[in-house]
């Protein structure tokens, strides 16, 4: 689990435009109009609905679940959901496309389990599903909110389903990567096998355990030991005094120590790339507990 940084503020304008354009499209004048005002008799607009960050969806929350739009809410929820299929379809060319809003996030790993790639190629080479933090079918009026979509790998997608999470990728409030960590048992001297060491996710709160849960985290993650054992190879062959003869060796390309360990044990060992770098919250967390 690891926090979304939105790297392109301007595409949140850019999808609130191609989104009231397909909804009007879908509800026709008249609803759309009900339903906008429904929204302003509820204390916001259509433009807060789908542009409004995580905390403020959570206030929505409460108000919106208990009221209804004066139109049917069956066909309300319909045209919630014709909207969003027609906005994420890449057959239309308003759509905003999954491709395109994992560009706008600035996202390439599934933030739910940090394992696999989430950037498409193309619409026929996906990686990338749109995950509704908020169920869509319980909470139709959420499906076309920008902080309510999270770009996630496709296990991720079917674990999560309609189930209820706690933690949402994007409540920046809190650094979520602090909530669990990756411990390292080393058994043997020198390290050869995947039998020579364990190594274990530990949930540190009670907020991260129901994601942890969820998403088969712990599970998922035994199935990495190959690259844990990489590493901790990698370490074994390169010493410090090595890194700092490199370094010496080629001063004009590898300007400090930081960046010898990049380009020797990967970039999954720097936290900052989370966002960019499968495995980095697993390999920056064995990487420094065993320096």
């Amino acid at each position: 689990m690891i926090t979304i940084d939105l790297e392109d503020p301007k595409a949140v304008e850019a999808f609130y435009k191609k989104s009231k354009d397909i909804l009007l499209n879908k509800m026709g004048t008249k609803k759309f109009r009900c339903f906008s005002m429904w929204l302003e008799v509820n204390s916001t607009s259509l433009k807060e609905l789908l542009t409004a960050d995580y905390m403020k969806l959570l206030a929505l929350l409460g108000p919106l679940s208990t009221a209804r739009p004066k139109y049917p809410y069956k066909d309300f929820k319909n045209d919630m959901l014709k909207a969003y299929r027609a906005l994420s379809s890449s057959k239309n060319k308003r759509s905003f496309s999954s491709l395109d809003f994992v560009n706008s996030v600035g996202i390439r790993v599934c933030p739910y389990c940090n394992r696999n790639f989430v950037f498409n190629a193309s619409s026929r080479n996906r990686t990338c599903e749109l995950d509704h933090f908020f169920n869509k079918d319980e909470f139709p009026f959420f499906a076309l909110s920008f902080f309510n979509l999270v770009p996630s790998c496709g296990l991720c997608n079917r674990y999560k389903s309609t189930r209820e999470i706690d933690i949402s990728p994007y409540d920046n409030n809190v650094d979520w990567t602090s909530h669990y960590k990756f411990n390292l048992e080393i058994k043997k001297s020198t390290i050869l096998s995947v039998n020579d060491f364990d190594f274990r996710l530990e949930v540190l709160s009670k907020e991260f355990s129901l994601n942890a849960n969820c998403f088969r985290l712990e599970e998922l993650y035994e199935c990495h030991k190959e690259e844990v054992l990489e590493l901790l190879n990698r370490k074994q062959i390169f010493c410090k005094s090595q890194i700092d003869e490199i370094r010496e060796k080629y001063k004009g390309l590898i300007p400090s120590r930081k960046q010898a360990n990049k380009i020797i044990f990967g970039h999954g060992i720097d936290k900052k790339n989370l966002q960019k770098t499968p495995l980095c919250k697993m390999l920056s967390d064995i990487f420094e507990s065993d320096e």
